[in-house]
């Protein structure tokens, strides 16, 4: 797909319903758009990005009704939609390629 952000900016709510993630990027993607997030609560990513559900939904792994419920909690209320969607926007913030790249070169120089 050429353009991920114009599809993202159709949706209301961005779901990963993943087995096993590592960092996953699609994530911040849809967080950056304004969306959003629920994910998962596999191994390795989604949780440390989401840091412990702060920035968006964790659900266990497999529960359908979990997922249905914050997918429930964020259509019901316009205020809870409102707060995640600030929340995964300042998220999003923090992996902007500035930020990201000005990390790089402190670790690769020692440097700040």
């Amino acid at each position: 797909m050429k353009n991920i952000h114009a599809v993202m900016a159709r949706c209301d709510v961005f779901a990963l319903t993943s087995i096993y993630e590592g960092f996953a990027n699609v994530l911040v993607e849809a967080m950056a758009c304004g969306l959003p997030v629920i994910s998962t609560d596999c191994p390795s990513g989604p949780a440390e990005l989401l840091e412990g559900g702060t920035h968006g939904f964790l659900v266990p792994v497999g529960d359908a009704a979990a997922l249905a419920d914050a997918v429930h909690a964020l259509s019901e209320d316009p205020a809870v939609y409102a707060d995640y969607q600030r929340r995964a926007l300042a998220r999003a913030e923090r992996f902007d390629v500035s930020i990201a790249g000005q990390h790089y070169l402190t670790v690769l120089t020692g440097h700040a």
